[in-house]
C-alpha cells in the first residue's frame, strides 16, 4: 500500500533545489521529464521574439518558480510588466502573484496539465494572457482574461499574425516562433 504524505506549499519550497521541472499542483508534487529539442527551440524563439519587443519588465523561462495561491508552477515562460505590483520576487527564488503573460509549450507529457490544471490555475489567478503553443504542429492558441474567465482570442498557425493586448498591442508573427 502506498502512503501519501500531505505537504504544504511552504514545505514544497523548502525542498532542495533541483534543475528538474518540479511543480506543486493541486497538493501533489509533479516532476516533468526534460523536454524534447523542438520544444526547447520553440521556447528559445518565443523568448527572443518577446525580448526584441523591448517592453521592459521581467522575462523568465523554466525552470523559474512562480507561486499562484497554493500552487507552485514553472511555466515555460512568463513576463511581468514594469507596472505590475502583484507579481514580486520573494527570497530570491520564487515569484509570487500573477505575471502579465504566461506561455506554455506543450509536450505529450504535459498537454493535459497545461490545458486543464494550469489553465484553471492561471485563469483563477488573474493572469491576463495565456499562450498555449503546439511546437510539433506549429500553432498557438491565445487566451485573454475577461471578467475572470479566459476567452479564446484565436488559434494561429505559421501563416498568421496576431495582436497581443498584454504586450502593448504588439503584432506577433507566428512563423518567427518556430524558425529553425
Amino acid at each position: 500500500m502506498t502512503e501519501m504524505i500531505a505537504i504544504t506549499i511552504e514545505d514544497f519550497y523548502d525542498l532542495p533545489e533541483t534543475t528538474d521541472i518540479t511543480e506543486f499542483i493541486n497538493g501533489e508534487i509533479v516532476v516533468t521529464p526534460a523536454p524534447k529539442d523542438k520544444h526547447q527551440a520553440c521556447l528559445g524563439h518565443v523568448y527572443l521574439q518577446i525580448s526584441k519587443l523591448e517592453l521592459g519588465g521581467v522575462l523568465r523561462f523554466s525552470p523559474a518558480d512562480l507561486q499562484l495561491g497554493n500552487h507552485g508552477v514553472q511555466p515555460d515562460l512568463f513576463w511581468i510588466a514594469d507596472d505590475n505590483t502583484t507579481c514580486v520576487l520573494t527570497n530570491e527564488r520564487v515569484w509570487q502573484g500573477a505575471p502579465n503573460l504566461i506561455v506554455e509549450v506543450v509536450s505529450p507529457s504535459t498537454a493535459k496539465r497545461d490545458r486543464d490544471d494550469k489553465f484553471h490555475i492561471y485563469e483563477t489567478s488573474d493572469v491576463p494572457e495565456y499562450w498555449i503553443i503546439e511546437a510539433e504542429a506549429e500553432f498557438i492558441e491565445v487566451y485573454v482574461l475577461e471578467n475572470g474567465k479566459y476567452l479564446r482570442q484565436g488559434a494561429y498557425d505559421t501563416k498568421d499574425r496576431f495582436v497581443s493586448k498584454t504586450l502593448n498591442n504588439q503584432v506577433i508573427t507566428v512563423s518567427k516562433l518556430f524558425e529553425v
